[in-house]
């Protein structure tokens, strides 16, 4: 007779009364193939919590050995299971293992299939932190492997404060690292650096040169974090290192698409390998190891699937003069130097397959030539960050037809994100919107930008747009006619600064026209409180997401951010009001409903 209670059979929440365990039913393939979905999982759970403006994550946790524990052989008993390596005595108490070595740790047969199975032991890290526990894990993992790709991430960033401790001891430690993992270089698929003193990522360049070649790697990213405030990147520090007698892998690394290189220069005129490329980001270059504009031409030019660009206070060393002589040097010919009209022909780029475009920390009259000798006819996503000085021209430029196209840089894009432009003209940011018809998705940090940003979102314009008068006060506003209303097609609104009853304002207003937002994404720190259940109810998406450290900076080379957002501190003027301005009895036309009763459903709100 069955004595299993009524509520629990068929419950997959009950074990059967028979003893039997479904999961041990199925074969070995599928559950191995279940193991290797869960650490998919896991990994995009970790990125999602992890992304930052400032690094790049590693594919997995940190991997390796808790301080109580080590790993010598495949025995239960020499295992550690804690958190990932790296953690700090907190998290080893709160912390789950990594997804791996959970399931290889359940039953015997779990076991074997988990050891069986190399591509779960495909990602690892080795972490600054882990150094006194000889990455026993690390090590285990590049064995259980076998010769499946792997992706290692050496991550040796530390506080300023544990710089000269890191250098004592990290250069050797990094030798012993790529020691062990140089012998696995026959099936790397991708490979990730990231330190905070420059000495250890010259250790690391100077082992890869020594490489013959690898054959597996996709991707190669350098990442050299320093918070030097101080550099102004005119030259390269420490000049030791600027020379580079050697060529990564040998110059052989036939699969590489994806580059990202932050403060680590090549010898550009012999790394020849990078071509093929998808995904390039250039970062924080001084200028006295930036490649020569033939060499930047060259890799582009050989890329032609490359879709993705980043130029991050970086690009091609010089200016328009020098780059224009780069190419004679590089062709070999002597001849007399054309007017700049020609130059900018000449020294055109073409680039068909790029669809996204980054250009960030550059000043207006570096990146305009430069800019202007990109020819991007498919671009159809751009993020800005210019917070230096008055950008009012380059977005101008943006907005008028491309001298390499003869059609605005704007015109086809479907994503603009702009976080730092300092540009107070109403005119021009029309002009930017109203250049970008096709546009569905933006996302503006109104911690660096000017409020006529938010105001045309409204669809509201002053005489100031009418006007030859530039200079005159914004005290005419009213709505644009709906049939010529700015970003018609925009359904994702993500914004900084920005408060919730703005944003809600903005919603309500979009929906009226008939152009109403679908997704919204506000930092926590904006001060949504009680309107995020407004928010929630009235669009399809509503998501609050952690801001960068760099947003919450009050000054950047001791100018204040006030000359950004045109706000000042020591005014007894509430900031909203400023942004309010255009939210007013007088947005209405007579006869229409007025604030009050426009904004029933959310000012409301308890």
């Amino acid at each position: 007779m069955n004595d299993q209670p009524e509520h629990s059979v068929n419950n997959p929440y009950f074990a059967p009364l028979d003893g039997r365990c479904f999961i041990n039913e199925l074969p070995t393939e599928l559950l191995s193939h279940i193991f290797l979905m869960g650490v998919q999982e896991s990994d995009d759970d970790d990125s999602d919590d992890g992304d930052d403006d400032d690094s790049t994550d590693s594919e997995s946790g940190e991997l390796g050995v808790d301080s109580g524990g080590s790993l010598t052989g495949e025995d239960d008993d020499h295992v550690s299971v804690g958190a990932p390596s790296g953690s700090s005595s907190e998290s080893d108490i709160g912390d789950p293992p990594a997804f791996e070595l959970l399931v290889s740790h359940v039953c015997c047969r779990w076991r074997a299939i988990a050891l069986q199975t190399p591509a779960l032991w495909a990602n690892i890290t080795f972490a600054a932190e882990d150094e006194g526990n000889d990455y026993a894990l690390a090590r285990e993992y590049l064995e259980r492997s076998k010769t499946v790709p792997i992706s290692i991430s050496v991550d040796f960033t530390v506080d300023d404060d544990d710089s000269e401790l890191i250098l004592n001891m990290g250069v050797e430690t990094i030798k012993t690292i790529m020691e062990c993992i140089i012998p696995h270089l026959s099936h790397w698929r991708s490979f990730e650096a990231m330190v905070s003193v420059y000495d250890l990522m010259n250790a690391i360049l100077v082992k890869l040169g020594d490489c013959d070649g690898a054959p597996l790697l996709e991707v190669l990213e350098l990442y050299h974090h320093h918070e030097d405030e101080d550099d102004d990147y005119d030259r390269f520090r420490p000049e030791c290192f600027k020379e580079q007698p050697f060529v990564l892998f040998g110059g052989d690394v036939p699969r590489l698409t994806h580059v990202a290189l932050w403060g680590v220069h090549l010898d550009w005129t012999r790394s020849r390998f990078l071509s093929g490329l998808t995904d390039l980001e250039l970062a924080y270059h001084a200028e006295n190891v930036r490649p020569s504009y033939a060499d930047f031409a060259r890799i582009l030019r050989t890329s032609p699937e490359l879709t993705t660009l980043s130029i991050c206070t970086s690009g091609p060393a010089g200016g328009p003069v020098e780059w224009f002589e780069s190419l004679q040097k590089a062709d070999g010919n002597e001849v007399e130097m054309p007017t700049s009209s020609s130059a900018v022909v000449t020294t055109t780029l073409t680039l068909d397959s790029v669809k996204e475009l980054v250009l960030a920390y550059h000043e207006y009259e570096y990146i305009m030539p430069l800019l202007d000798r990109l020819a991007l006819p498919n671009l159809t996503s751009l993020a800005l960050d210019m917070d230096q000085s008055d950008f009012t021209e380059f977005l101008r430029a943006l907005a008028r037809p491309a001298p390499t196209t003869g059609k605005p840089l704007l015109s086809g894009l479907t994503s603009l994100k702009v976080t730092g432009m300092l540009c107070n003209r109403l005119r021009v940011i029309a002009e930017v919107y109203a250049a970008a018809p096709n546009l569905t998705s933006l996302n503006l940090d109104f911690n660096f930008l000017d409020h006529r940003w938010y105001q045309l979102l409204l669809n509201l314009e002053t005489t100031f747009l009418l006007e030859p008068d530039e200079d005159m006060l914004l005290d005419d506003i009213r709505p644009i006619p709906p049939e010529k209303m700015y970003l018609p097609r925009l359904e994702t609104l993500t914004t900084s600064g920005l408060d919730g009853a703005l944003m809600c304002k903005l919603v309500e207003v979009r929906r009226e026209l008939g152009a109403p937002l679908k997704r919204v994404l506000m930092e926590q720190g904006d001060n949504v409180g009680e309107y995020e259940h407004w928010l929630r109810t009235n669009v399809e998406e509503f998501k609050l997401f952690e801001g960068s450290d760099t947003e919450s900076m009050d000054s950047v080379d001791g100018e204040d951010s006030d000359e950004s957002d045109g706000f000042d501190e020591d005014s007894d003027e509430d900031p909203n009001d400023r942004w309010k301005y255009g939210v007013g009895d007088d947005i209405f036309p007579e006869g229409e409903d007025s604030e009050d009763d426009a904004d029933s459903s959310w000012e409301d709100v308890d």
